[in-house]
């Protein structure tokens, strides 16, 4: 029921357990209170600065000049015999030439500008074919071995091919030329540049017989960078009645701006081999040049042989501004080169047997006055 009830109760007495009537309750909706919000508490981040850099071109790239082509070989034969034990007599009218084909100029490179200039490297020119004449040749004669062999610049050619003792004319080719290298311009460094060598001259036999001439070797020119000229190639050999061989080649030339030029060294004579031989003179070592840097003259090449009336190449000479200068060596009967240096010391190069030294020529500017002392050495 509602309201307050009343018990009474009596000692030792059990009442009756009576029921008691439920009334359902009243719920009443309660009230809601909205709730305060707070403003949280901001912590600043921290900042961190990267660093930066400036960006420049790439490299310039390496150029390389192609190689000079290979003379070919030439041969005239009159008679080749085969499972023949007779003797052959060939009477000719009169004389004829033989010519090998003179090697290709090696290519040119010039590297690529960029950060650091890219290095060039020039290509070699072409040996030269050799050449052959003959009258009579048996079957124990290998033309094919013997055509191979005559495009070596050293070639030797068997016994069994027995070359003309006629008066026939016998050329060697001339070796090709080796290229020119111009190292590539560069913001920190150039590229380096390398000149392509001189191809050999070609070997000559038969009759009367001139070997051809080395080529020359290919120049070189860097900036910030160093320089190397190409090294002559060696005069061909000669054997006949009458022969001449070919001169070597001239080392190439080196320039460089604060960088080391190196000349190239100048090619061999060749070897001539009959009643009357002249051998060939040496080819002259390449001329050097550099601007603070180092300069090397190259050296002269050797002559055919001495005996024979040939003589060496002169070394080639070296000039230095803030650098040291050496001139190249001669080569046999052949003198130094001279040397000539500003700032630096100078080398005259030595000679061959029967030369003279080179000179060597230093100024020097001991109280920077503009005036310098020159030391004419040797």
């Amino acid at each position: 029921g509602s309201g307050a009830g009343t018990v009474t109760t009596t000692p030792n007495i059990s009442p009756d357990n009576v029921n008691g009537v439920g009334t359902p309750g009243e719920a009443n909706a309660g009230e809601s209170s909205a709730g305060n919000s707070n403003n949280g508490v901001a912590t600043p981040g921290e900042i961190h600065v990267g660093e930066t850099e400036s960006g420049h071109i790439g490299n310039g790239g390496e150029a390389n000049g192609g190689q000079g082509g290979q003379g070919g070989s030439a041969m005239t034969i009159g008679i080749i015999t085969y499972n023949y034990n007779g003797t052959v007599d060939l009477t000719q009218s009169s004389y004829d030439f033989t010519s090998g084909g003179n090697g290709g100029v090696g290519g040119s490179a010039t590297g690529g500008y960029g950060y650091i200039g890219g290095s060039a490297y020039a290509g070699n020119g072409g040996d030269a074919g050799g050449a052959f004449d003959a009258q009579v040749l048996t079957g124990d004669c290998n033309v094919s071995v013997l055509m191979f062999h005559l495009s070596n610049a050293d070639a030797q050619i068997s016994s069994d091919c027995a070359p003309s003792s006629e008066v026939d004319f016998v050329f060697g080719g001339v070796g090709g030329n080796g290229g020119t290298a111009t190292g590539g311009l560069g913001l920190i460094a150039g590229g380096d540049a390398f000149g392509g060598d001189g191809g050999n001259g070609g070997v000559a036999f038969g009759g009367i017989s001139y070997g051809g001439n080395g080529g020359r070797g290919g120049n070189a020119i860097a900036i910030n960078a160093n320089a190397s000229g190409g090294n002559g190639g060696n005069g061909g050999n000669a054997t006949g009645v009458a022969a001449t061989a070919g001169n070597g080649g001239n080392g190439g030339n080196a320039t460089a701006v604060n960088g080391d030029a190196i000349g190239g060294d100048g090619g061999n004579g060749g070897v001539a081999t009959g009643d009357s031989a002249v051998s060939g003179n040496g080819g002259a070592g390449g001329n050097a040049s550099a601007t603070d840097g180092n300069a090397y003259g190259g050296n002269g090449g050797q002559p055919g042989s001495i005996d024979s009336g040939s003589v060496g190449g002169n070394g080639g000479t070296a000039v230095s501004v803030g650098g040291n200068a050496t001139g190249g060596d001669g080569g046999g009967l052949a003198d130094g080169g001279c040397a000539v240096s500003v700032g630096g010391t100078a080398t005259g190069g030595s000679a061959g047997t029967g030369g003279f030294d080179g000179c060597g020529v230093q100024l020097t500017d001991e109280n920077g006055d503009g005036i310098y002392d020159v030391d004419w050495g040797n």
